[in-house]
């Protein structure tokens, strides 16, 4: 008779089997996984209704196991997932669905100095432009290289990644979408327990294919945030300007400003936010010629911060015309362990968009978004959320996105998070 291991199986086996490899006295090892739930009705999520369009009803899961190891010289974090949408596979599949979610070893050249290098997360400030999403069940990650500098106060980061179709004999060219390479430092220096100043500079470089062959385009991000706080009150400053070439070779100058007030009390929570990402017309965009304003938020949090029904710099769609987002937010726990949240966004572009036929010029308000949401922790790895969210959107909307203006736009959703620990050592 023959046995068969899933792959989770297998990979627990062999976490288990580096566990007791591994540990000593002077190291420290945990095994951990994540398993997410999440059910969804859709009528409306990244794009507008149509009045032929029916619901969309699934169910995703992630599934995750984390090893991580640490001694006094170095460490590794391995972590797989599986990520899938019940049903998508029939029960039979034997596929591979797993795959290495981040992979990455760490020297400690001091107190302060670490190098990493593997496939890891990267995210800086509020996640304005580098962001490590748990939103997304596949999340996000880079293969590259950093090294970081940390004390008490003062941060310093650089680093780099170098992407390659493959492992072959002479150059190709990297057709993958994504970037194939990149560079960034980061500085951040606190002023105080609650005051901070950060900046960052990062270059990225596409491969693309012309009719005369290949060719590099880059971009360079520049810029910072500063934040204070007295008391309950916090207040966050954010900007960038962009230039260098777009995909299609195209000159860029765009710029990203955002600011954040915030004010905490133990059981309430209010926060106002204005984001103004700059745009291009649509006569500009449509010219070859034209230099282009559209700012690229590049690996940035989007469902966080653009409301959740992700319209904007989605997988779907990225705002060409920019976008000005104004959103406040209440946060209420009338319990213990139970958080309640509503966002409320209004969303316009930034530069002016013209009717696909005709030409005519479009008004700039693009519609309201209305978020609510709740946080139930039952237990210390046993999370709840869910929520329920609605877009009134506007004809310039429907002229830049698709679909029907006039139809109920909205997103229901739940979700069931653990976090085991299944065990772990201490030095």
């Amino acid at each position: 008779m023959h046995y068969h291991t899933s792959a989770l199986g297998r990979w627990g086996i062999l976490f288990t089997v580096l566990f007791f490899f591994f540990t000593d006295v002077q190291a420290q090892f945990s095994f951990e996984g994540q398993l997410l739930e999440r059910a969804q009705v859709r009528n409306g999520a990244r794009r507008l209704p149509s009045p032929d369009d029916d619901p969309a009803a699934f169910l995703s899961q992630r599934s995750r196991l984390t090893a991580n190891y640490r001694s006094q010289d170095f460490g590794t974090y391995i972590s797989v997932q599986d990520v899938r949408v019940w049903g998508a596979f029939d029960q039979e599949n034997v596929g591979p669905t797993l795959n290495v979610y981040k992979a990455y070893g760490e020297l400690y050249l001091g107190e302060r100095l670490t190098l990493k290098a593997g496939r890891q997360g990267m995210h800086y400030d509020d996640g304005y432009l580098f962001a490590d999403p748990n939103w997304r069940e596949a999340g996000r990650t880079h293969d590259g290289i950093r090294l970081a500098f940390e004390d008490s106060t003062f941060s310093l980061h650089a680093g780099g990644m170098f992407n390659a179709v493959g492992a072959s004999a002479f150059q190709q060219p990297y057709v993958v979408n994504t970037y194939q390479n990149m560079q960034w430092l980061w500085t951040k220096k606190m002023l105080g327990e609650k005051s901070h100043i950060s900046a960052i500079a990062v270059r990225r470089q596409f491969n693309i294919v012309t009719p005369d062959g290949e060719a590099s385009v880059d971009t360079y991000t520049l810029g910072g945030e500063a934040a204070s706080g007295v008391g309950p009150l916090r207040m966050k400053l954010v900007g960038y300007y962009q230039v260098g070439e777009d995909r299609v070779q195209r000159d860029v100058a765009a710029w990203f400003a955002a600011l954040r007030l915030h004010y905490n009390l133990e059981k309430v929570r209010f926060a106002a936010f204005g984001h103004l990402v700059s745009g291009t017309s649509s006569s500009d965009f449509f010219d070859g010629s034209a230099k282009q304003s559209s700012f690229d938020i590049l690996y940035a949090f989007r469902h966080r911060f653009f409301g959740t029904m992700d319209y904007f710099y989605s997988t779907s769609y990225d705002p060409y015309a920019g976008l000005q987002n104004v959103m406040i937010r209440a946060e209420w726990a009338p319990v213990s362990k139970l958080w309640l949240r509503s966002d409320l966004h209004y969303f316009a572009t930034q530069a002016q968009v013209l009717e696909p036929v005709g030409g005519a010029a479009l008004p700039n308000y693009l519609g309201t978004e209305l978020d609510l949401s709740f946080t139930y922790n039952w237990k210390p790895q046993v999370q709840f959320k869910g929520g329920y969210s609605q877009l009134w959107g506007t004809p310039t909307l429907e002229a830049l996105i698709g679909g029907d203006s006039n139809e109920t736009a909205n997103w229901l959703w739940l979700q069931m998070y653990l976090t085991p620990t299944f065990f772990t050592t201490q030095k």
